[in-house]
């Protein structure tokens, strides 16, 4: 697939093929985002039904335990979110690969390890420009 960015550059991006060979990394991704999901509700469930019981020193140590788990249950539901969206542009819009700044393809070792990313090194760095310069 060929797209022509503002600058009228033709730019290659990942065949369809090519976008499909990134699924297994973007479905174990998820499936570990899922087991950690888990992992903190039970973690949490544990703690609601131990406060049942517990006295007020043991409550307090028990309120700081289930908001980490729910922060990092909540971290791991839109790592979740993000890798269901990955694979819909791999399997729905066959846009995977393709950074949302720049319109360029992002390098497989960069999807390969961070299978959710929408944008190329290059394009974070564009990004990061223009906070600093807000």
């Amino acid at each position: 697939m060929t797209l022509v960015i503002s600058d009228q550059v033709n730019v290659k991006l990942y065949s369809l093929k090519e976008q499909y060979e990134f699924l297994p990394y973007v479905e174990k991704r998820l499936e570990q985002a899922i087991s950690q999901m888990n992992f903190h509700q039970r973690q949490m469930d544990s703690i609601t039904d131990a406060g049942k019981t517990a006295d007020r020193e043991e409550n307090s140590v028990s309120n700081h335990s289930f908001e980490y788990h729910l922060e990092k249950r909540l971290e791991q539901e839109k790592l979740k979110k993000n890798l269901t969206n990955a694979k819909l542009r791999i399997t729905t819009y066959h846009t995977y690969g393709r950074c949302t700044v720049t319109g360029k393809k992002i390098s497989a070792e960069r999807l390969k390890s961070t299978p959710h990313t929408t944008v190329s090194k290059e394009g974070q760095e564009i990004r990061e420009r223009k906070k600093t310069k807000s």
